[in-house]
């Protein structure tokens, strides 16, 4: 972990005390030389990301990831206005309880995925779920003639996804049963869902167009965890 870097040593439930390198002993000390770029990393990095891209509610999930982003939000705000700034300021022997209370929230998320991972039937995508998209991916890993069968981590230049899109957008029905690898149940809404994926990107300007194969993973919400 980023903060076992400047110094944190975790106690565990019913354990030690916290230790931590960054409580100094004298009040106004000088904190840590590195600390002040590891606070501004995990506030630009995980706090941002958070508030931008936590994903909207599903059906059936909104309540339970309404909740999950209450919590998140609460989480971080006590970090920049209480946490932080008492590291920024010296530390003390007293940053011991908000650390505290930051670690058990983080135990609190890890049995939020667990149920999260229940309420979405091991992370799977329903049954009714369009495949539409992944069905894109597909015909362009087979007009690159992309060696690997595996759409998973795909991916393609915002520029090149558009191109694509563009051209399998304007494609009448006729000409998409002549190409082998899309499906006969998707030839009706392939045009249309390559249009509204093209102007998703034109609007959202990503870097990089990337395929899943599954829906919501544990891994998206704990990778961004601070």
């Amino acid at each position: 972990m980023m903060l076992e870097e400047v110094g944190l040593s975790a106690a565990q439930p019913g354990g030690d005390p916290i230790r931590c390198g960054l409580m100094v002993t004298e009040p106004g000390a000088a904190p840590p030389p590195r600390l002040e770029g590891l606070i501004a990393h995990i506030v630009t990095r995980y706090h941002y990301t958070h508030r931008r891209e936590f994903p909207e509610c599903p059906r059936g999930l909104a309540d339970f990831l309404a909740v999950m982003l209450d919590d998140l939000e609460s989480h971080q705000h006590r970090e920049e206005q209480v946490l932080f700034p008492m590291l920024l300021a010296g530390g003390s022997p007293m940053a011991r309880f908000p650390i505290a209370r930051m670690m058990a929230e983080h135990r609190d998320v890890d049995e939020q995925l667990v149920r999260l991972r229940t309420l979405t039937h091991d992370f799977s995508c329903p049954p009714q779920a369009c495949e539409t998209w992944r069905a894109l991916a597909r015909l362009h890993m087979a007009q690159q003639g992309y060696p690997l069968h595996v759409i998973h981590n795909y991916a393609l230049l915002r520029a090149k996804a558009e191109d694509f899109l563009e051209v399998i957008g304007n494609l009448s029905r006729e000409s998409l049963e002549r190409i082998a690898p899309v499906p006969r149940k998707r030839l009706e809404t392939l045009p249309l869902a390559a249009l509204v994926l093209r102007q998703l990107l034109r609007r959202a300007r990503p870097e990089r167009l990337v395929f899943s194969a599954y829906g919501l993973r544990e891994g998206c919400l704990y990778d961004r965890l601070s």
